[in-house]
């Protein structure tokens, strides 16, 4: 995703990047794959899915809350600042 995204800046700012034909494929094909299963899902199972799957996505606020809540030591400490992520 970082690389993704760093190739897309640098189009934008005009560098012209050498790109592999098959490598948007590449990364297309599974997601379309995924996303496809989802839409076969009961509509009330769709967001929850979507909600689950997101939690996999790499994320920095994520992981900081995370470490956040583990430098607190203790599982309530912990929980609460990652109920405060959540909420927020």
């Amino acid at each position: 995703i970082i690389l993704w995204g760093g190739l897309s800046l640098l189009q934008a700012m005009g560098l012209r990047i050498l790109v592999f034909p098959g490598l948007q494929s590449l990364i297309q094909r599974p997601a379309l794959k995924i996303f496809s299963r989802i839409q076969k899902l009961p509509k009330g199972i769709i967001p929850l899915t979507i909600g689950v799957l997101t939690g996999a996505l790499p994320c920095g606020w994520l992981y900081l809350f995370v470490a956040a809540a583990a430098s607190t030591s203790s599982a309530p400490g912990g929980a609460a600042v990652m109920f405060f992520f959540w909420l927020g």
